[in-house]
């Protein structure tokens, strides 16, 4: 759901007895989904076309490097 004061969607993502909540903003070429239970937790969607992205679940280290935990390239089938 979109939220026009902060500019940003608001996103649920549900799975086995769970739900993790992200907040989604542009950022350059980049979705970039931080969650709102772990700050350190990102989901990034990246070289979005019509046929094909890129995502990748991140934890953002202590020195602030980004670790990535999945990474995952997704093309469309015909």
């Amino acid at each position: 759901m979109y939220n026009p004061a902060t500019r940003t969607w608001e996103i649920a993502y549900g799975y086995t007895g769970r739900i993790m909540r992200f907040e989604a903003r542009k950022q350059e070429d980049r979705i970039v989904l931080s969650s709102l239970e772990d700050e350190h937790r990102k989901w990034v969607f990246a070289k979005i076309a019509e046929n094909h992205f890129h995502w990748q679940d991140i934890m953002v280290q202590q020195d602030g490097e980004w670790q990535v935990n999945y990474d995952l390239y997704a093309k469309r089938m015909e």
